[in-house]
């Protein structure tokens, strides 16, 4: 130190700002406002299989848990119980190509017709069949089997809200999509009624004979062909 230096704890004093804000740094009391978001509205559908609500209107046949729309050159044959009236299977026929629709109850999750796929898939082969499993079909996943017997069958599905519907396309319908246009047409067109009551996964929605398509004039114009079908014609393997 020298004699020029001041005492220690004297003369002149420094400080330093650490850390803090003045008073216009302070942060502004007024609330900010909070963005919202909106969240876009649920978009129906453009291409079915639909739930019925989300259907366009059209002249269909209603059977109940199915809805098949009323299209020019399609014929609908009905396989019906005779003991107890119930429908218990529907095919759509266009030319020598057909079509067997059913509908399940699914739950909510989803996803029941790629499990369903799969075990029709192990089915067909362990029985001495074939399959070819395919994710670019005209409804995304289809399976092409060829049963033991030489029938080749293309199986369509579509997963809907607690519901799922699986098609199989049975005559060149089943390799040949020209032919199998007319009843693709059929499929996008369908509307589904679940209903709201408990169902376990799989349990085939019920089905009814027939009624009058709504529609006004169209409908009325329009004449549905709806014969029953007395023979049982040929289905995929059961599932469980």
């Amino acid at each position: 130190m020298t004699g020029t230096d001041p005492p220690a704890g004297r003369g002149r004093k420094t400080s330093v700002k650490l850390f803090g804000r003045g008073k216009s740094e302070l942060p502004d009391p007024r609330p900010v406002p909070r963005e919202t978001t909106r969240e876009p509205a649920k978009q129906a559908p453009t291409r079915g299989p639909f739930d019925l609500a989300d259907a366009p209107e059209q002249p269909r046949v209603d059977l109940g848990g199915l809805h098949l729309p009323v299209v020019e050159d399609i014929e609908y044959r009905l396989e019906v119980n005779q003991q107890n009236n119930q429908v218990r299977s529907v095919t759509a026929v266009h030319g020598a190509s057909s079509m067997q629709i059913h509908v399940y109850a699914a739950p909510r999750s989803g996803g029941e017709w790629r499990k369903v796929a799969a075990e029709i898939e192990e089915n067909v082969t362990s029985s001495g069949g074939s399959a070819e499993l395919s994710l670019d079909g005209p409804m995304g996943r289809q399976l092409t089997i060829t049963q033991p017997n030489g029938q080749v069958m293309r199986l369509l599905g579509h997963d809907g809200s607690r519901w799922f519907l699986r098609a199989a396309l049975i005559g060149p319908a089943a390799h040949e999509d020209q032919a199998a246009e007319p009843l693709l047409d059929v499929l996008r067109a369908t509307a589904v009624v679940r209903g709201e009551g408990a169902m376990a996964p799989r349990d085939p929605l019920p089905l009814t004979m027939p009624v009058q398509p709504q529609s006004g004039e169209q409908a009325q114009s329009a004449t549905p062909k709806v014969p029953q079908m007395p023979q049982r014609g040929p289905e995929i393997t059961e599932i469980g």
